[in-house]
């Protein structure tokens, strides 16, 4: 059942990383019967059905793929935040490492393709990064098999990093690392719900800019990945210079007007 368990982590990915009880039967059934029939094994999605041990038993071995990508998550992001964001650990004081920290996760500055002045939201290089070593960078990822579910990346895939950068830079903010928990820390549901919430706004206010972002991201991974271009999707409107001539500061903008006091998940 490996390939079930790849189709529920992209709908984790793809999807919400934080789905309901019935949302997880749900995607575990539907996982189990895409499998089934991708390999022609009419028996076994039978045997799924009718025998509830086995049945039981193929459950726990699917939903164990939450803990599985979100821990996946946290290491990545853990692993890259230092040189992508130029905390040198080895030349700055722990003070110098907790302010810098601390400027970055202010307003989500992070998420930014320049941090300092707070221009090109979401488009960050950690979303690069991030997303080539969960997903990309192997033939064996489930984004390289499943590559039109990531084509463009999907808005709950950028609330997903984002997240998971967010949490890895919470680490540091003594200005050395504490290791915590990813998998059992409450407040990443809130982060991820807040950064979902951030981007829907954004895309309402600004549909081709959220686009645009989307579509760079995924063309910049797949050539990174090697492999030949996949056909995007057809229906996406095209861009206008309109769209694009006043995107810093309407980017800058729309992130300000939807950063309320609960924006971003803080809680």
């Amino acid at each position: 059942m490996e390939l079930a368990g790849r189709f529920f982590r992209i709908r984790l990915a793809t999807i919400d990383i934080y789905p309901s009880d019935s949302e997880v039967v749900s995607w575990i059934k539907g996982s189990v019967h895409q499998a089934c029939t991708e390999k022609n094994a009419p028996r076994r999605y039978e045997r799924f059905n009718q025998d509830v041990v086995y049945s039981r038993y193929i459950f726990k071995l699917v939903k164990k793929k939450i803990g599985q990508l979100r821990n996946s998550m946290k290491d990545v992001s853990m692993s890259s935040i230092l040189d992508a964001y130029g905390l040198a650990v080895l030349t700055m004081t722990e003070q110098e490492i907790a302010n810098r920290v601390k400027f970055l996760l202010h307003d989500h500055g992070f998420a930014f393709e320049n941090p300092d002045n707070r221009t090109g939201l979401f488009r960050h290089p950690i979303f690069f990064t991030v997303a080539m070593g969960v997903w990309f960078n192997s033939s064996r990822k489930d984004a390289i098999k499943f590559s039109q579910s990531f084509n463009p990346i999907p808005l709950p895939t950028l609330a997903l990093i984002a997240t998971a950068v967010k949490f890895a830079l919470e680490c540091w903010l003594s200005g050395h690392k504490v290791c915590r928990d990813f998998e059992a820390d409450r407040e990443n549901i809130g982060a991820y719900r807040g950064f979902m919430s951030e981007l829907m706004e954004f895309k309402a206010k600004m549909p081709a800019v959220v686009a645009d972002i989307q579509y760079t991201l995924w063309r910049k991974i797949w050539a990174a990945s090697g492999y030949a271009p996949v056909a995007e999707a057809s229906n996406i409107r095209k861009f206008s210079d309109r769209d694009f001539g006043i995107v810093p500061q309407e980017e800058a903008s729309a992130h300000a007007e939807s950063n309320g006091p609960e924006a971003g998940g803080s809680v």
